[in-house]
């Protein structure tokens, strides 16, 4: 069963896409235009995310960017996932992201969700 899952349940803070301020800042992931050629991402097609600049058509040459497909960077943008593809390559995607500027330091908002489990499985 293949139901759309927004952003917001996602854990991966994918959420930071809504944070239109920031895209207009020049802070935002580029998900619709392929940094090297300039053109619009293509569902059909297979790109190599690069962290600090954004995705471009796949090399197989390319080792140090993350494997990602133009549908799941076009659902992105829309904030809008379907299917477990999907979901488990923007959590790769946004995790990538999220490690490269938080080093290993943890997010206070997985703290406060541990602390929530563990305070429900305590009781």
């Amino acid at each position: 069963h293949d139901r759309a899952h927004h952003l917001a349940p996602v854990a991966t803070g994918a959420r930071a896409r809504r944070d239109a301020p920031l895209q207009s800042l020049g802070y935002g992931l580029v998900l619709t235009t392929d940094i090297e050629t300039g053109a619009q991402i293509q569902a059909d097609q297979i790109y190599d995310y690069h962290l600090d600049i954004g995705p471009k058509k796949a090399n197989e040459s390319d080792k140090k960017s993350i494997r990602i497909s133009g549908e799941t960077l076009l659902q992105l943008d829309s904030e809008c996932l379907h299917g477990k593809l999907r979901l488990r390559e923007a959590r790769n995607l946004c995790r990538s992201i999220l490690s490269r500027y938080l080093g290993n330091k943890q997010l206070k908002s997985r703290e406060l969700y541990n602390a929530f489990i563990n305070a429900g499985t305590s009781a």
